[in-house]
């Protein structure tokens, strides 16, 4: 499984690098990786042999699973998680280039890789534990909160 998340993370963070290359307006580009991380840009959803789409449904079920483990300590010292630390770490140095002066930006980051999928996990399947009380499409409406967190948090 291990293996599966990290390819993921590794493609994500080749898709947001790839995407957001040619924009220049800092806030655009984070835009851009929200819309990637929640899978509203779906432009490069086959890669060969891979499923995007189900690699993604496999990740916001079981991506948590990876790290809240005991051994989390030692695993991380095995350098098991970079690929996600990587990810998060581009993610925060667009956060930083929104407003330089932020003082979390890698938490923010983390935060909203793992809030989209908690997020869309709990609109499909708990959705009392969300605003999604219409159930408009799961994937807008994280984008949509996402986006709502992000203009709050950074102004």
């Amino acid at each position: 499984m291990t293996y599966i998340l990290n390819w993921y993370w590794s493609y994500i963070e080749f898709i947001c690098e790839l995407k957001t290359k040619e924009i220049k307006n800092s806030l655009e580009k984070l835009d851009k990786i929200l819309e990637i991380i929640t899978h509203y840009d779906n432009s490069c959803e086959e890669v060969e042999d891979y499923n995007i789409k189900k690699l993604h449904t496999i990740v916001i079920s079981e991506s948590s699973k990876s790290y809240l483990v005991k051994e989390v300590d030692k695993i991380c010292k095995e350098m098991v998680f970079a690929p996600l630390e990587s990810l998060c770490k581009f993610i925060a140095v667009i956060i930083e280039e929104v407003k330089g002066d932020f003082p979390y930006p890698f938490s923010l980051a983390s935060t909203l890789l793992e809030t989209a999928h908690d997020q869309h996990f709990f609109s499909e399947h708990l959705p009392n534990l969300t605003d999604n009380h219409q159930e408009q499409n799961h994937t807008v409406y994280v984008l949509d909160y996402l986006k709502y967190i992000t203009s709050n948090f950074i102004k």
